[in-house]
């Protein structure tokens, strides 16, 4: 299990990074850290977390200082989860899900349960496609959508219709594989499991790239859990404006799904960020808990790729609610 970092983005923004326990993980203000901090009172390297002996240790490199929960560190430190670190002005959190583990044994047998479930919805699933196979139908139960997929002037450019009986069958089949891979996840953090469930829908939909932001309820800032991608291969840019934040805000504040394709032009507000990040066709759903909003989920294809269909948004749609039962299982 991953530890990680809990580093404030730029902008109303959170990012988790994942931390190596092969090497040392470097801190520090230029952008051939492993974690990059922007500041001028940041050391181009800064501190070093590594693994050692079944502990995390914090090493201060810098000229400034470190500082674990306000004590500023000499030399080497180890760390517990939930430790502020302090790097200049930015606070970074410590988190290790291994640690909160030994404090609740209970926590792997609870997941194992939600990836039981996952597993009899996956076996479910497969039952009524062949069910429906079987009467020559092409009525599949499927699990509800979170919302009702609207259309609105200017931003939504994805067909909305009548579903055809090849995307229902598609749905259900690509669903069903990703609950059954989730359902074998039982041994796994969440983070982890967050980042192996936003890559196979990469690869279901055919994206580039894709996010899944949930609001800290203690800061109300965007925390990024995961990312279909590499952290380290992003523009300086793209660190700090990782999607055009007016679409997931605007589709977390509506409760509603948006989309958009290669052939209509972007909103003015999302216009800038989305022509540095080369975005030409993006989906973005909200993820619901008992009428609450408390995140969404986010994918996009860029240059030279084929623009999202309905059955895709059909797909990210009724994943989100799983998405939610990882959270908070």
């Amino acid at each position: 299990m991953a530890a990680s970092l809990l580093v404030d983005g730029t902008g109303n923004w959170v990012i988790n990074y994942q931390l190596k326990k092969d090497r040392e993980n470097r801190l520090g203000r230029t952008a051939d850290n492993d974690v990059a901090i922007p500041g001028t009172q940041i050391s181009s390297r800064h501190a070093v977390i590594y693994y050692s002996a079944g502990k995390w240790v914090l090493r201060d490199e810098s000229k400034n200082g470190t500082y674990v929960n306000d004590q500023r560190v000499t030399g080497e430190h180890l760390l517990n989860t939930g430790d502020a670190i302090r790097i200049g002005k930015t606070i970074v959190q410590f988190r290790d899900p291994e640690q909160e583990l030994e404090d609740d044994q209970h926590g792997l047998t609870i997941w194992g349960a939600t990836a039981h479930k996952f597993h009899m919805q996956s076996e479910q699933l497969k039952e009524n496609i062949r069910e429906a196979s079987a009467k020559g139908s092409s009525v599949i139960e499927l699990p509800e959508a979170i919302v009702e997929y609207k259309t609105e002037p200017g931003r939504q450019a994805i067909k909305v219709g009548s579903d055809t009986p090849e995307d229902k069958l598609w749905v259900a089949e690509k669903l069903s594989e990703l609950l059954g891979d989730l359902a074998t996840k039982a041994n796994i953090d969440k983070i982890e499991t967050f980042d192996f469930l936003l890559e196979r829908i990469k690869g279901m939909i055919s994206a580039e790239n894709g996010f899944l932001m949930i609001i800290n309820q203690g800061s109300n800032s965007w925390e990024i859990r995961s990312w279909a991608g590499s952290v380290e291969q992003w523009s300086s840019y793209e660190k700090e404006h990782p999607i055009p934040l007016s679409v997931a805000n605007k589709s977390f504040m509506e409760k509603i799904t948006i989309a958009l394709s290669p052939d209509a032009p972007p909103p003015q507000a999302d216009g800038v960020s989305l022509l540095h990040l080369q975005v030409k066709s993006y989906i973005c759903v909200p993820l619901l808990k008992d009428g609450q909003a408390w995140g969404v989920v986010y994918f996009d294809n860029r240059l030279g790729t084929a623009p999202f269909a309905r059955k895709h948004v059909q797909l990210l749609e009724r994943a989100a609610p799983f998405i939610l039962q990882i959270e908070f299982q």
